[in-house]
């Protein structure tokens, strides 16, 4: 057999090997960034539903504390930052 010969073939192997290499390498590593996506996804599901609560929480906040003021100012009889008397109903 001639030795050119068996070196064509050993590489036509090496390069098959080498290309299915890729190919399953080149899978796995799809399916990670797959993974990676899906549970970045999923985190930004979260971190909204975080703002979201952080701001109806800021909100409730901010009302009561604009109706403690409110009461404040009731019982001291100052103005409020207006200028105007509170008024009593609200």
């Amino acid at each position: 057999m001639d030795w050119a010969l068996v070196l064509a073939v050993v590489a036509i192997i090496v390069s098959v090997l080498l290309t299915y290499w890729r190919t399953v390498s080149g899978r796995k590593q799809k399916e990670i960034l797959e993974q990676q996506l899906a549970n970045q996804r999923e985190e930004l599901v979260l971190l909204r539903q975080l703002v979201h609560s952080f701001n109806v929480l800021t909100t409730s906040y901010d009302k009561e504390l604009e109706s403690m003021r409110n009461q404040l100012l009731l019982t001291s009889g100052k103005p409020t930052e207006e200028g105007e008397p509170v008024d009593e109903a609200t």
